[in-house]
C-alpha cells in the first residue's frame, strides 16, 4: 500500500550503503517495471546480472523487459502506413532486434531451470517467430516443442 516512489528512495539509499547487493537492484527493477519505466528496469536487471549472471529470475525478467520493449515497437509498427516502406522496414528491424535480444536471456533462464514451462513456452513461440529469419531457429523450435509435448504426455499419464 506504500507509494512506489518512497520505496524506490529507500532502495536507492540502501544501494548507496551496499552497492554490491544484487537484491536491491532486483527489487528496484521490479518497481520500475511496475511503474512502466522499462528502460530503467532493464538497466537494473542488467546490473543484477553483473552479480548473478546465471540466476533464473533476473534472466527471465530481463527477457520479459526486452519482449515488452519489442511489443511497444510493434505498436509503432502498426501505425506506419504500408506506403512508408523504409520507415516500416527500419521499425520492423528494431522490433526484431529486441525480440532476438530477449532470446539470450530466456535461454539463460532455461539453462538455470530447464523444467520451467513458462520459459519453454516463450522460447517456443520466439523460435517459431524467427524460424525463417534466423538460421537454426526451426530446429530449436522443434526441440523445445518436443520437450513440452513430452512433459504434457507425462503429466496426462499421471
Amino acid at each position: 500500500d506504500r507509494d512506489i516512489n518512497e520505496i524506490l528512495a529507500e532502495i536507492d539509499h540502501a544501494i548507496k550503503n551496499d552497492p554490491n547487493n544484487a537484491a536491491y537492484y532486483f527489487y528496484k527493477a521490479m518497481l520500475l517495471e511496475k511503474k512502466g519505466m522499462l528502460n530503467e528496469a532493464l538497466e537494473m536487471f542488467l546490473k543484477v546480472l553483473e552479480f548473478q549472471p546465471d540466476e533464473y529470475n533476473s534472466n527471465f525478467n530481463t527477457g520479459v523487459i526486452y519482449t515488452r520493449l519489442a511489443e511497444q515497437v510493434r505498436e509503432e509498427l502498426n501505425q506506419i502506413s504500408y506506403r512508408e516502406k523504409e520507415k516500416y522496414d527500419a521499425t520492423m528491424k528494431k522490433m526484431d532486434d529486441l525480440y532476438f535480444e530477449s532470446l539470450k536471456y530466456y535461454e539463460k533462464a532455461y539453462v538455470a531451470d530447464p523444467n520451467s514451462l513458462d520459459v519453454m513456452e516463450i522460447l517456443k513461440s520466439t523460435y517459431f517467430y524467427f524460424r525463417e529469419k534466423k538460421e537454426g531457429m526451426m530446429d530449436k523450435y522443434n526441440q523445445i516443442k518436443a520437450k513440452i509435448d513430452n512433459m504434457s504426455e507425462r503429466l496426462q499419464s499421471m
